[in-house]
């Protein structure tokens, strides 16, 4: 093996060493917070920005990435009373997730929705979805599905749990409806309230 290899195998075992280091640090301060302190935020405009930072990373996959939300709605209606930095880790990580479990030439979508003062956040893609066995255990750390080829912590959805449950909102795993893949839904956010 050439000098060259040698270097890509040890810079690659790095970033891996990274990504667990800053994945477990970000475990840590999620579980070090009692409770969210709340400002009130659009989620659409946090999506937008969060789509943005990741795009390359999408583009360089060959997956189709982006925001679906009510036709022609105003950020407005999706203003909800969150942590703004909690929420765009939760994102970034099921974006991340989503994007490494898509085939190339797949889709990802965030999804919001509103019912009544109840705003939803859903990322949804086109992968190979989550069996039914696995979806009890998906949430926990270190767990990472089985015959996966994908390297990862395993700690990105143990870290959205986290930070749902400081929200008081509630976590789902569904099937597409439509197309393969998986539908993660958070749900139970409360809209901010106009004075």
């Amino acid at each position: 093996m050439g000098n060259k290899q040698t270097f890509e195998r040890i810079e690659g075992r790095l970033n891996r060493l990274i990504h667990l280091v800053h994945q477990l640090l970000t475990l840590a301060r999620e579980e070090a917070q009692p409770g969210a302190r709340l400002q009130p935020v659009s989620l659409r405009r946090l999506s937008e920005r969060v789509i943005a930072d990741i795009l390359l990373l999408a583009e360089a996959e060959q997956i189709d990435l982006g925001l679906e939300c009510s036709p022609g709605a105003q950020s407005d209606i999706f203003k909800a009373d969150v942590e703004p930095a909690g929420i765009e880790i939760l994102l970034n990580n099921l974006i991340d997730n989503a994007i490494r479990y898509t085939p190339k030439g797949g889709k990802v979508d965030v999804i919001l929705k509103r019912e009544g003062e109840a705003i939803s956040l859903a990322v949804s893609d086109s992968g190979p979805g989550i069996p039914d066995e696995e979806r009890e255990r998906v949430f926990d750390r270190f767990c990472r599905s089985a015959g996966t080829k994908e390297e990862g912590s395993g700690l990105g959805l143990a870290i959205v749990l986290k930070i749902a449950q400081r929200h008081h909102a509630t976590l789902q795993i569904q099937d597409n409806s439509h197309r393969t893949g998986s539908h993660v839904i958070l749900s139970g956010l409360r809209s901010t309230k106009v004075s």
